[in-house]
C-alpha cells in the first residue's frame, strides 16, 4: 500500500450523531426523529516523511458532511519531538503547512464541524535529517560572575541513520561585555567551558558537523550578573514506566552557583496550551513529598503524565517541564473502562433549536484501551420511546421545550463500563457557564512584604450575578500568608508577602444557577514571586537608528531630499536583568530638541516571554521623524517595576545636506538615497558562490576637506570561488577633493566576497561589507 493512501485511510474517522425534533406540548405528543449522521473527517499529508526544514501541506479537503453546508475545520499538532517549535501556517484552512524543525514524529489532528456533528481525524509524519543538528541544553544560563559556564551540546543530532559518535563540535563566543578577556576551553569537544570576567550578555554559537555535512548553528545565552543568578536544574526521572509502578523524580541535582539555600516545587499543572490533558482522564494519581528535592507518584492509568518542577532561591525561580509516557504491564488483567458524560461547567441546559451536544471526551479507560461509545436517550414525556446511537457526541435540537434523560456506555472490546446518566433540558433562556476573561496582577513581582494584588474578571452569557471562588494554590516554604478581601463577592483579592518565593493563585467563577468556570487554562492562573533582594536591571546601550555614531559631531543626520525630513525609527536601546526578571518597563525620553521638533516620548513593556536574557527596545513614538535642524538628546532608561537602571544618553545633530561638516557616504541611486555613516560594517547571507548579487552603489562626498581612500580591496574569501569583485569607480589611493562627489559601486558580488577600504584622514572610517553563503 502506498505511503499517501495508507495516510488517507489512517485519518478517516466517523462518527454517528442524533438530531431529535419534539413537536407539539403536553406530556404525550407524536415526535418525528431525524438521524443525522455525522460529517466524515479526512486528514492527509503531501508527503509521510521528509527532511527537517520541508515544509508539509496538510489536506482536509477530502473531508465531507451528508448535512449540507459547509465544513469549518480546527488542525492542530497533537505531537511533535523535543525540543520542536514548529507551528500550523493557520489552524482554520483547509490546506495548512508547517516545517519540521527537530527529527521525529510529528501528528497532527483535523476536527471537522459542519452545522449538526462533528468528527476527527489523524495524520502522521516522520521527519528525518540529511544534515547534523545542533541542540544546545541549558541555551539560557544565569551566573555569577567569576563562575564557570557550562556549554553542553551532547544532545546534538547526527543525520538520520548515523551515530552521535561521529559529530565533530565548534563552539564559538560570538557576543561579549567590552573589555572581557575570557577564552573558550574544550571548543572542539560537546562539553565547552569558559570563565566570564565582566558582568554582562555572553552569547555562544554551536556548530556540528559530520564529514562534509554542516549544522546551522544553534545559540546559548549567558547573562552573568554581580550578586545573584539562577538555579540551574538538573533532573532524573524516568520518561517511560508502566502502570502502578513508583515514578521517583529526582532534582537533587540542580544547583545554586552562589550557594544558596533552595526550594523545590513538583506538580501536575494547572492547565496545557489548548487545553490539552496534563494526565490521563481517570487519573487520581498525587504526588508525594511534592516539595522537596525528591518528589514520587504512582501513576494509576496508561497515558502520558506531564509535571512541572520549579526550584527557588530568595530571589529568582526556574522551572522545567517534564512528560513521562505510562504503559500497560504485560499481562494484567483487564479493567472495565468508565463512561463521563461532560461539560465540566456542570451546565446541561440548551437553547431551543441551537445546537446542543452530550460528549465523551471524559470517559477514559485506565488500560489506555480504545473506547466505543453507546448512547440510549428519550425524551421524558415518553420514556417508552428509547433510542441509541453510536459516536464521540450525541447532538441533541429540538424546536421547543423539552428534557432529555441521556445514558452512556463504553466499551474497551472486552468489558462495558457502568452507565452514566445525565438529564439535558431544552428551554428558553438556557443557562450558560460563565468564562474567565483573566487574571492579572500590576507587579510580576515584589519584594518580600509587600502586598500583592489581583483583580479578575470574567463574563456570564445570562448576565447573572457571579460569585468569586479564590483558591491560593501555592505559597513558599514557611509561609503563613493567607488571602485577604477573598470573599465570593470581591474580584480583586490580595495577599501580603511574608516569605521569598512564588505566590500562585487560582479563580473559578459561579453563577447563581450553578454553573462554573473551568480553571484549566491561563485566563484562571496567575502567579507573583516575592525577592528579598533585587538587583536593578540594566541600559546597556541606546543606538539612534541602530548606530552608535549616527548624527555625532562630525557625522551628523542631514535632512531628507525627498521630503525634508529625518526619520528615527531605526533607534533601538539593548537592556537585560541581572536576576532575568520579566517583564520589563521601559521609556525613551526626549529630552532635547530644537523649537518647532515635535518628537514624542515612547513608553512600553516587553514580552512577559522573553527570558534569553538580552533585549532589545524599539523606539515607536507617535511623532518619531523631525524636519528641524539642530541639536537633539535622547534617554532610554529599563525598570523592573522595583528598582530602576541608570540612564543611556545619546546626542544627535540635524543638518542641512550644505553644512555637512566631513564626508558624507551615501547608498542608493536618487530618488532613493539613504546616509550611510562610517565605520560602515554590513554583512549578508547570499544563495550561492556562482549566483551574482545586483551591484550595489554608493557615493563619496567632502565637504570640508580633501580625503583619501587606501586599503581598498575586493576580494573572494573561500578557495575555489569563481566570483570576481571588484570596485568600480573607486581606486585605492584616490583622493575625493573637498566639494567633489564619486560615486562607485561594488560589482560581483557573490557569496565569498568581500569590500574594504578605509579613510586615511579618520581613525576608524571603515568601509566594510561582506556577503557568506546560505546554509
Amino acid at each position: 500500500m502506498q505511503p499517501l493512501f495508507r495516510n488517507f485511510m489512517a485519518g478517516l474517522v466517523s462518527a454517528s450523531a442524533l438530531l431529535l425534533v419534539a413537536c407539539g406540548g403536553g406530556g404525550g405528543g407524536d415526535e418525528t426523529t431525524t438521524v443525522i449522521t455525522p460529517p466524515s473527517a479526512v486528514a492527509t499529508a503531501d508527503a509521510s516523511s521528509v527532511n527537517i526544514g520541508t515544509a508539509v501541506t496538510l489536506d482536509g479537503s477530502a473531508s465531507t458532511t451528508p448535512n449540507g453546508g459547509s465544513l469549518s475545520y480546527e488542525w492542530s499538532l497533537s505531537t511533535v519531538p523535543n525540543g520542536s517549535t514548529a507551528t500550523l501556517s493557520s489552524t482554520t484552512d483547509a490546506k495548512p503547512t508547517f516545517t519540521p524543525d527537530r527529527p521525529g514524529t510529528y501528528v497532527a489532528t483535523l476536527q471537522v464541524v459542519d452545522s449538526k456533528a462533528s468528527a476527527t481525524a489523524t495524520v502522521r509524519i516522520a521527519a528525518t535529517t540529511d544534515v547534523p543538528v545542533a541542540i544546545v541544553a541549558n541555551a539560557t544560563q544565569s551566573v555569577t560572575r567569576g563562575t564557570t559556564v557550562t556549554l553542553d551540546g551532547s544532545g546534538s543530532v547526527a543525520p538520520t541513520g548515523a551515530l552521535a559518535s561521529s559529530l565533530t563540535y565548534q563552539w564559538t563566543l560570538t557576543e561579549r561585555p567590552d573589555g572581557d578577556a575570557s577564552s573558550l576551553s574544550n571548543a572542539t569537544r560537546a562539553v565547552a567551558t569558559f570563565l566570564p570576567t565582566t558582568v554582562g550578555i555572553f552569547r555562544a554559537s554551536l556548530v556540528v558537523s559530520q564529514g562534509e555535512k554542516v549544522s546551522e548553528a544553534a545559540l546559548a545565552t549567558i547573562t552573568v550578573g554581580s550578586t545573584n543568578s539562577a538555579p540551574v536544574i538538573s533532573l532524573s526521572y524516568p520518561t517511560t514506566i508502566e502502570r502502578g509502578q513508583t515514578v521517583v523524580l529526582d532534582g537533587s541535582g540542580t544547583t545554586d552557583a552562589d550557594g544558596d539555600a533552595l526550594h523545590y516545587r513538583w506538580a501536575f499543572p494547572a492547565y496545557r496550551d489548548n487545553s490539552a490533558l496534563v494526565k490521563p482522564y481517570g487519573s487520581t494519581a498525587t504526588l508525594s513529598n511534592a516539595n522537596t528535592a525528591r518528589a514520587t507518584f504512582v501513576p494509576d492509568a496508561v497515558g502520558t503524565y506531564y509535571i512541572d518542577f520549579t526550584v527557588y532561591d530568595d530571589n529568582i525561580a526556574a522551572t522545567q517541564r517534564i512528560s513521562i509516557v505510562v504503559t500497560q504491564p504485560a499481562g494484567a488483567v483487564n479493567t472495565a473502562p468508565v463512561a463521563v458524560i461532560g461539560p465540566v461547567t456542570g451546565v446541561f441546559e440548551c437553547e431551543i433549536a441551537a445546537y446542543c451536544s452530550a460528549t465523551s471526551t471524559r470517559s477514559y479507560d485506565v488500560d489506555g484501551d480504545t473506547l466505543t461509545r453507546k448512547w440510549t436517550y428519550w425524551n421524558t414525556a415518553s420514556p417508552e420511546n428509547q433510542l441509541t446511537v453510536t459516536g464521540n457526541t450525541l447532538v441533541l435540537t429540538s424546536g421547543t421545550a423539552a428534557t432529555y434523560q441521556v445514558q452512556l456506555v463504553v466499551s474497551d472490546g472486552a468489558q462495558e463500563s457502568v452507565a452514566a446518566s445525565a438529564t439535558y433540558t431544552i428551554k428558553t433562556g438556557a443557562n450558560r457557564a460563565p468564562v474567565a476573561s483573566g487574571v492579572t496582577t500590576t507587579l510580576s513581582r515584589v519584594m518580600v512584604g509587600d502586598s500583592i494584588r489581583f483583580t479578575g474578571t470574567g463574563t456570564d452569557g445570562n448576565g447573572d450575578r457571579l460569585d468569586y471562588l479564590w483558591t491560593l494554590v501555592d505559597r513558599p516554604d514557611g509561609s503563613t500568608a493567607t488571602l485577604q478581601n477573598a470573599g465570593t463577592a470581591s474580584s480583586e483579592p490580595y495577599v501580603v508577602a511574608d516569605k521569598p518565593g512564588l505566590y500562585a493563585i487560582q479563580m473559578q467563577l459561579r453563577d447563581s444557577n450553578g454553573g462554573v468556570s473551568t480553571v484549566a487554562n491561563a485566563l484562571s492562573n496567575a502567579s507573583v514571586f516575592a525577592k528579598r533582594v533585587n538587583q536593578a536591571p540594566v541600559a546597556s546601550s541606546l543606538k539612534i537608528n541602530g548606530s552608535s555614531v549616527a548624527g555625532k559631531t562630525d557625522q551628523p543626520f542631514i535632512l531628507s531630499a525627498s521630503d525634508g525630513a529625518v526619520y528615527l525609527q531605526g533607534t533601538t536601546a539593548t537592556y537585560f536583568d541581572p536576576d532575568l526578571d520579566s517583564p520589563l518597563f521601559y521609556t525613551f525620553t526626549i529630552t532635547r530638541q530644537p523649537a518647532g521638533s515635535q518628537l514624542t516620548d515612547h513608553s512600553s513593556q516587553d514580552s512577559i516571554t522573553a527570558t534569553d536574557g538580552t533585549k532589545t527596545a524599539y523606539y515607536s513614538a507617535s511623532t518619531s521623524q523631525t524636519k528641524t535642524m539642530g541639536d537633539y538628546e535622547m534617554q532610554f532608561m529599563v525598570s523592573d517595576y522595583i528598582a530602576y537602571s541608570d540612564t543611556q544618553t545619546a546626542t544627535f545633530s540635524v543638518v542641512g545636506r550644505a553644512n555637512y561638516p566631513s564626508l558624507l557616504l551615501e547608498s542608493g541611486v536618487s530618488p532613493a538615497v539613504t546616509q550611510k555613516f562610517f565605520p560602515l560594517e554590513s554583512t549578508s547571507r547570499h544563495s550561492g558562490a556562482t549566483d551574482l548579487v545586483n551591484a550595489r552603489t554608493f557615493s563619496l562626498t567632502a565637504f570640508d576637506r580633501d580625503y583619501t581612500i587606501v586599503d581598498l580591496a575586493a576580494r573572494t574569501t573561500t578557495s575555489g570561488s569563481t566570483a570576481t569583485p571588484s570596485f568600480s569607480g573607486l581606486s585605492n589611493g584616490q583622493v575625493i577633493r573637498r566639494g567633489e562627489t564619486v560615486t562607485f559601486t561594488t560589482e560581483g558580488q557573490a557569496a565569498h566576497t568581500s569590500y574594504y577600504f578605509r579613510v586615511a584622514e579618520k581613525e576608524g572610517w571603515d568601509f566594510s561589507i561582506a556577503f557568506t553563503e546560505e546554509q
